[in-house]
């Protein structure tokens, strides 16, 4: 995995890390058996509600293209339950990013994480996301109370006290 995979990914929630650093081997592993010049990256993982805030005002009260119909608190991201990916080339145009959900490679990571029983963004039918991946223990409406009732800021929602199988 990229360097720069590795730390977006231990920003993640502990309750998933795991998942994600095995499920994205197994992407790895499936692009290289088809001798495919891809490799996955995360783009994106633990997103703090600034930025969600940031990214949610992009085609609204600022410059740019929507990007994302969530707001501050409303995202998966926020909690540390959701990544992004792209797909990179690494022949000669090495360093390419590959946006293309069309391809056959986005369908077998997105396969892939499903399969692994991540919820896959391209599956949505309001706001097609296909970089998105999330596998979130609780609905997000527990989450944001969860989080609301914290006293401590670890950083994550706390659930520890939860009995939940990943």
């Amino acid at each position: 995995m990229f360097e720069q995979s590795s730390e977006r990914v231990n920003t993640l929630h502990p309750y998933i890390r795991e998942s994600a650093v095995e499920t994205l081997a197994m992407i790895e592993e499936d692009l290289k058996k088809r001798n495919c010049w891809y490799r996955v990256i995360v783009t994106q993982a633990l997103r703090t509600f600034e930025r969600q805030a940031e990214l949610y005002a992009r085609g609204r009260t600022a410059a740019g293209p929507r990007v994302t119909n969530a707001r501050a608190g409303d995202s998966m991201h926020n909690y540390g339950f959701a990544l992004d990916i792209a797909l990179i080339d690494i022949t000669k145009n090495k360093g390419n990013i590959i946006w293309d959900e069309t391809r056959i490679e986005w369908r077998v990571a997105a396969q892939i994480f499903k399969q692994e029983k991540w919820t896959w963004g391209g599956d949505w039918v309001r706001f097609k996301d296909y970089p998105h991946f999330e596998k979130a223990p609780l609905p997000l409406k527990e989450l944001r109370t969860l989080y609301a009732q914290q006293t401590t800021n670890t950083g994550y929602v706390n659930i520890d006290h939860l009995r939940l199988d990943a």
